[in-house]
């Protein structure tokens, strides 16, 4: 997944960057392209020092559910001021015809719409965002204090 992330921001990633991989059951912490260890999650709250992280990948992120919120503020507070999140939506299969396809597309929107209400809240923004082939969609987040941001909007 790191590899597809890269080809999508490839300007985005150093190789000295500390990235984050983390899915519904564990953490794979990676020092560039190395990967160094795995962390197994315990109700996704990680003792991680504060903007520790370069890149945070939170990959399958409708799978965390109800924990969704909670997730992203851990990954707000230990992304460093410079850093990036970027959230992998994985789009549900949509065999078994039209209504199948109905059913998936409204359930794509409302995952959609909960994590962007989610960002918001958090006072996160999202740089960009992309959908492949296979109807994943990828959010690029960063903090609003970011150098990036304040370049780009002359503060």
């Amino acid at each position: 997944m790191i590899e597809k992330i890269k080809e999508m921001s490839p300007s985005d990633f150093s190789p000295v960057d500390i990235i984050l991989h983390w899915d519904i059951k564990q953490v794979g912490v990676y020092f560039g392209e190395v990967h160094h260890k795995s962390i197994k999650l315990h109700e996704q709250q990680m003792e991680l020092l504060d903007e520790s992280a370069d890149k945070i990948l939170l990959v399958d992120f409708e799978r965390f559910g109800s924990n969704m919120a909670l997730v992203l503020s851990q990954a707000k507070r230990i992304l460093k001021r410079d850093g990036r999140i970027f959230i992998v939506i994985k789009n549900g299969s949509a065999k078994g015809g039209l209504l199948n396809l109905i059913k998936t597309k409204l359930g794509m929107k409302q995952v959609i719409d909960e994590i962007t209400g989610t960002i918001n809240a958090l006072d996160l923004l999202i740089d960009k965002n992309f959908i492949d082939d296979q109807q994943t969609v990828y959010f690029e987040l960063v903090k609003p204090e970011s150098e990036y941001i304040k370049r780009r909007i002359a503060i």
